[in-house]
């Protein structure tokens, strides 16, 4: 089974990265599920997830208060308007491909903006250790 969730873990790994590179695709639902099977099959690379400075703080963030930081949250959303302003301009407009694009955003920024946010000066937190 540990071989399974290390398998699983790679998988969301390298979707987080496509997260990370590509606009309109999400990082941290895959992130999150890749540390999630990573503690199960190898905590030793979960702890080095940990310390990645692309992708430690959210995880920590995740991991210690149970949320992640609003300006996360509006960065999230900033790549969703963005990628659906390219989308509109490059892409099709059929009414079914603007239907799908639509939904697809609203999916998005509902699952974006209902995530519990950490406080700001919450000990521990990425900000506090940025002020």
């Amino acid at each position: 089974m540990r071989f399974v969730y290390l398998l699983t873990a790679a998988f969301f790994f390298v979707l987080a990265l496509a997260g990370v590179i590509l606009p309109g695709f999400p990082a941290t639902p895959f992130l999150l599920l890749c540390s999630y099977c990573l503690v199960r099959s190898s905590p030793a690379l979960n702890e080095r997830l940990l310390r990645s400075k692309i992708f430690g703080p959210i995880l920590r963030d995740w991991q210690e208060h149970h949320g992640i930081q609003r300006h996360i949250k509006l960065k999230a959303t900033f790549v969703v308007a963005a990628s659906v302003a390219v989308t509109l301009y490059f892409g099709s407009r059929g009414a079914l491909q603007l239907v799908l694009c639509g939904v697809l955003v609203a999916i998005g920024l509902t699952v974006i903006w209902t995530l519990p946010e950490v406080p700001l000066g919450e000990p521990g937190s990425e900000s506090e250790a940025q002020d």
